[in-house]
């Protein structure tokens, strides 16, 4: 389904689906089980992922407040999926 998007208007934050593998040491053979932190600016597709090793809210929001201070700029909205499939809006004073 097509959805248009205002320039700043929203930002997507979520974890992405299961845990990926992630090579720690290539020379061992090391690997550990990570997450998948993405934000999406809604209008320009601007994306963002970065692995994390837990889907803890503590982690959650530094990661958040880091992407708004990298894309420099506040949107209006920003939805973050929460579980059963319902949306969290945090809306912009």
């Amino acid at each position: 389904m097509r959805q248009n998007h205002a320039a700043g208007d929203k930002l997507f934050v979520d974890y992405a689906g299961d845990t990926v593998t992630v090579v720690v040491d290539r020379l061992k053979g090391k690997t550990r089980q990570a997450h998948l932190f993405v934000a999406v600016l809604g209008a320009s597709s601007l994306s963002y992922v970065l692995e994390t090793g837990d889907r803890l809210e503590q982690t959650f929001q530094p990661l958040a407040r880091k992407r708004l201070r990298d894309y420099r700029a506040i949107p209006r909205y920003w939805l973050k999926a929460v579980p059963k499939e319902t949306y969290l809006i945090i809306r912009r004073r």
